[in-house]
């Protein structure tokens, strides 16, 4: 059985003749947590996107679980077959439809098939982990913002992925709010041996969840590491700025 969760070979990205992404190569492990940072602009949900089978690179291959997913101008498996669940910032919740019936949709749209009963079953266990199965019959636009978002990460888990990407899932949350979500995603992803990729531009935030690091500039993966090893980063400015941020931070 292969480590990796998903693997980029030397992807890169070209739109309307203007290159978005660069030659950029990553892998992340089974169960393997990583923070994605960098600018506006620099090239974050270009990599969601294309990861996701929402977009095709230009150049290079996307792999989950070993299987080519991508390659140059192709997408070989569209998004509902891959092994994989997306938190979008505006977390993508159906209004109209409860807690419950939105975790069934998501376990009836993938590829595997699953018993009335299981679903059942699933559902019930993965919201009693969020703490909201007393809420299982409640609609979702009469929830708080931090218990949508419980919704949202129970929506994406619930389906057993691969990786789950978060892309700034916690942007529109106060800092109180923030830290419990954190803990409760550190928890889950550990318990249900998911690996994660969390897309902020919050390097605190990011911190909080993942030791490991990735950050994209200008299209460039410039860094690949330990948070820990920033301090040692002095060909980006961006990434020095990101250490310089969690000195900061880690002072007061």
């Amino acid at each position: 059985m292969t480590d990796s969760a998903v693997t980029l070979e030397n992807v890169s990205l070209e739109y309307d003749k203007k290159r978005i992404l660069k030659s950029c190569s990553f892998s992340l492990k089974t169960a393997e947590i990583c923070s994605l940072i960098g600018p506006s602009g620099s090239g974050k949900t270009s990599i969601l996107r294309i990861i996701a089978g929402l977009l095709a690179p230009t150049k290079g291959i996307v792999r989950i679980r070993e299987k080519v997913v991508s390659s140059a101008g192709k997408i070989q498996i569209p998004p509902n077959e891959r092994a994989l669940s997306v938190v979008f910032q505006d977390l993508a919740l159906w209004p109209h439809l409860t807690i419950e019936q939105n975790l069934a949709f998501a376990l009836k749209s993938k590829k595997n098939t699953f018993k009335k009963s299981e679903i059942k079953e699933k559902i019930s266990h993965i919201l009693e982990e969020v703490g909201l199965l007393k809420m299982a019959k409640r609609k979702t636009n009469a929830l708080s913002g931090g218990e949508q978002q419980r919704v949202a990460i129970a929506r994406a888990i619930v389906t057993e992925p691969t990786l789950i990407i978060m892309d700034e899932p916690l942007s529109n949350l106060d800092l109180a709010l923030r830290q419990e979500l954190i803990a409760r995603f550190a928890v889950l992803f550990k318990k249900y041996n998911t690996a994660a990729l969390y897309i902020t531009h919050d390097p605190w935030e990011a911190q909080q969840l993942s030791k490991r690091v990735a950050i994209v500039d200008n299209g460039l993966l410039v860094f690949d590491d330990l948070f820990s090893a920033l301090k040692n980063e002095h060909t980006n400015s961006f990434a020095r700025k990101v250490w310089q941020y969690l000195a900061v931070k880690e002072a007061l």
